[in-house]
């Protein structure tokens, strides 16, 4: 009895588990749907350079976004690709990589970033390595498409809703914090030195 109610239960979590990823919305994974270009310098015209990477996080709140994982295309499989177009150098650099499944529900409503870097190979080390670049969107409203059905059919993703174009800024240097707690130490001991003399 208890082998059969194991069993009922696994197979009753493995659907559930199916019906959450057949419900899971589409998006479109490009910045050209939006006209949003991005741009290296805060308010520049310089193109981000290609080769910059890209990612697309997405989630059904503002605090469970998590990256898109492109379907098919150059980056199948991929959570991060890269800009791809510079559209002569003035106008932003765009990437387009296909199509994604979200963490949203088909046809739901979340939200979104668009994070870009480059200098370094994720964009948490692009905050803190001095010349790396990094751009974000900021998180913004996003709603997606229909559920991403068996191959050869494809769904209807929905764009990103991108608030205007992306400008990267570039990481200076970043005081350790031992060298912090050093100037700390060093500017506490002048102090009480110079109390000392004055006493």
């Amino acid at each position: 009895m208890k082998k059969s109610i194991l069993t009922l239960s696994v197979a009753a979590g493995a659907l559930a588990l199916a019906a959450s990823a057949q419900a899971q919305g589409s998006i479109w994974l490009n910045n050209y749907d939006s006209g949003a270009g991005v741009f290296q310098g805060l308010s520049s015209n310089v193109s981000a350079p290609l080769g910059t990477d890209v990612e697309v996080l997405v989630g059904p709140t503002a605090g469970s976004l998590a990256a898109v994982v492109t379907s098919g295309g150059t980056y199948n499989g991929l959570s991060v690709f890269t800009l791809t177009d510079n559209s002569g150098g003035t106008g932003g650099s765009f990437f387009d990589a296909n199509f994604g499944a979200t963490s949203v529900a088909a046809a739901g409503s979340g939200f979104a970033e668009v994070l870009t870097w480059s200098g370094a190979s994720t964009y948490a080390l692009a905050l803190t390595t001095t010349g790396a670049w990094t751009g974000s969107s900021g998180v913004f409203a996003q709603t997606v498409g229909t559920t991403i059905p068996a191959a050869p059919s494809t769904p209807t993703p929905v764009s990103l809703a991108l608030p205007g174009n992306i400008y990267e800024v570039q990481t200076t240097s970043v005081p350790e914090p031992t060298t912090l707690a050093l100037a700390g130490l060093g500017g506490l001991a002048s102090l009480v030195a110079l109390r000392r003399k004055q006493a």
